[in-house]
Order: structure tokens, then sequence, then C-alpha cells
């Protein structure tokens, strides 16, 4: 059944109640993707010299002819040494593409849990008192079957991911590029035409990707689905109900926002209030960052739970 945006976000809000032991497992994909892509660059710092440049302590970072020093010399201290980087490059590469399995492992447990329980809901399961429990499907078990059950499905829903958001990312620097030429050649006023008139499509296109990046997610995870046509799905689906996914993706941005300006807020009181103990404001900002890593999976969670809500009411997606 088609639904509307509220009817999305009241099942997405009961199936994040019901499913609430996925907010954990989101704080824990995070933390352990976060350590991973941090190993993967260690190979390589270590290989380009990075230890001399920390060899001093952090704060040297602020000491700009010490960065420049460290940069010019980098020549020379790579120079005999290409098979190290090849090894540094080789080792990190293979530690990051660890953690983006491990990623898609952690995504594809709570898509997988999410979808199951929007499709074996009541379909006016928001209707109806004490709904929240059609939505109940999380256990670890079924957690870790739907993980290694669409792992590779979610692995190369990244790479496809990746991609669009760079071929995008691209355009914007082709319009940043031709803006700087019509400055040269033309004028300021131009450069301000083209800048105005190339911006309005590009954040249009920032738009529809970032929904779309959420909505798919759910499409990729349907029984008869794939990272491909998963992802075409996603954009069928988004194409007539462009307005629904909108004013669910604002809601997502809105409750992120205001999230993170209340943690902020209270890590600034706090550090106000403690600022002359530097062991109670180091555990603040432990206490924080968990804090902002809890707040933003819940809201990961019902992003995803109304998203698959609206793709399981497509009909066009229902009959996968």
């Amino acid at each position: 059944m088609r639904r509307s945006a509220l009817g999305c976000f009241q099942r997405g809000v009961l199936s994040t109640r019901a499913n609430f032991g996925l907010v954990g497992m989101a704080v824990l994909q995070n933390l352990v993707v976060v350590v991973l892509f941090v190993v993967s660059v260690v190979p390589l710092i270590l290989v380009i010299g990075g230890r001399d440049l920390f060899a001093g302590g952090v704060h040297d970072m602020s000491d700009v002819g010490r960065i420049d020093a460290w940069l010019s010399d980098l020549p020379k201290q790579l120079e005999g040494h290409l098979g190290a980087l090849l090894l540094g490059v080789l080792a990190s590469l293979l530690v990051g593409m660890l953690a983006v399995v491990v990623w898609a492992w952690f995504q594809a447990g709570l898509v997988g849990t999410l979808l199951s329980g929007e499709r074996q809901a009541h379909p006016e399961a928001e209707l109806r008192a004490g709904g929240w429990r059609w939505f109940k499907t999380f256990s670890l078990t079924d957690f870790a079957g739907w993980g290694g059950r669409h792992l590779w499905r979610f692995f190369w829903y990244f790479h496809v991911m990746i991609t669009a958001w760079m071929v995008l990312a691209l355009v914007a620097t082709i319009l940043l590029f031709g803006v700087g030429v019509a400055w040269q050649s033309w004028g300021g006023l131009a450069a301000t035409g083209l800048g105005c008139g190339g911006t309005i499509p590009l954040a249009f296109l920032f738009w529809v990707l970032a929904a779309w990046s959420l909505l798919a997610q759910p499409a990729v995870a349907l029984p008869e689905s794939g990272a491909v046509s998963g992802s075409l799905l996603g954009f069928r689906v988004l194409g007539h109900r462009l307005g629904a996914a909108s004013l669910l993706l604002l809601t997502v941005l809105v409750l992120s926002i205001a999230s993170g300006l209340v943690v902020g807020m209270g890590r600034a009181i706090f550090d106000l209030v403690f600022q002359e103990s530097w062991l109670l404001r180091l555990g603040l900002v432990v206490v924080s960052i968990l804090g902002q890593w809890v707040v933003a999976s819940v809201v990961n969670v019902f992003a995803l739970a109304g998203f698959a809500a609206l793709v399981v009411g497509d009909p066009e997606a229902g009959e996968q």
C-alpha cells in the first residue's frame, strides 16, 4: 500500500522502538569501522616518514615551517623505497577493504532486520494501539543471519554509492573550474551568473543523491534484489515518491542537527564548569563522543526504518 511521508515517519518510530537493540549494533559498527579506517592509514604514514613528523608531539603540527620541511624532504625519503611504499599502499588498501566488509556486514544486518519487521507488520500498524510490537524482529542470531546473507550485496552497493558521489563531486569541481574561467575571461557578472545558475541544479542533485543513498538500501535488501538492481530500483521509487522521500530526509537532517546542537551545548557547558580539571574534561570528551554516536545511531536506525516503510509501500518495490 502506498504510504504517505507521515505514515513512513510513524512506522519508522515504531520500528525503531521495537528493534532498539539495533542502536547498540550501529554504535558498535561505527566504533569498529572508524578504528579500522584509522589503522588502514598507519602503514602508509609510516612509509612516507610520518613518524618523524609527529615525533615532537601533536602540538608541533602548528609549526608550518616544520610541515613544509617535511613535505620538501618527502621525495628524498621515498627515493629508493618504492618497494616499501607499494607494500604500505597494499597494506592500507587491505585494511581499508576489511573496513568496508565490516560496514557491509553490519549494514546488511541493520537493514535486513528493519525490512523484515516492516514486511511482517500490519499495514496499518501505526494506527493501532501497541502497533510497535508487530515490528519486533531483532535478535543477534537473525542480525548475523541477515549480515551474512546480504554481506556482498551491501559491499558492492557501497562502491556503487561511492561512485555516484564521486561523479557528483566531479561535476561540482567542473562547475567551480568553469566559474574561475568565466571570471578571468568575461568578468565577475558572467562568473556570478554561471555560479548561481549551476549551484541550484547541483544542490538539487546533492539532495536527490542523499535521499537515494538511504532509499536504495532497503531496495538492495529485498528478496530478489541485488546491489545494482536495488540501486536502480531506489532511483525508480525516488522518481515518483520524491516528495515523501524529501520530507523524510528533511526530518532526518533536522533531528541530526538538533541532537548535535544539544550534545554540543551540553559539552560546552560542562567544559566551562570543569575547565580546571583536565581529567574530567578528558572524560567529558569521551562521554560526549559516545553520546553523539548513540544519538546518531538512533537517527540512523529511524532513517533506515522510515525509508524501508516507503520502499515496501511502493507498488513497484512490493513486487520484489
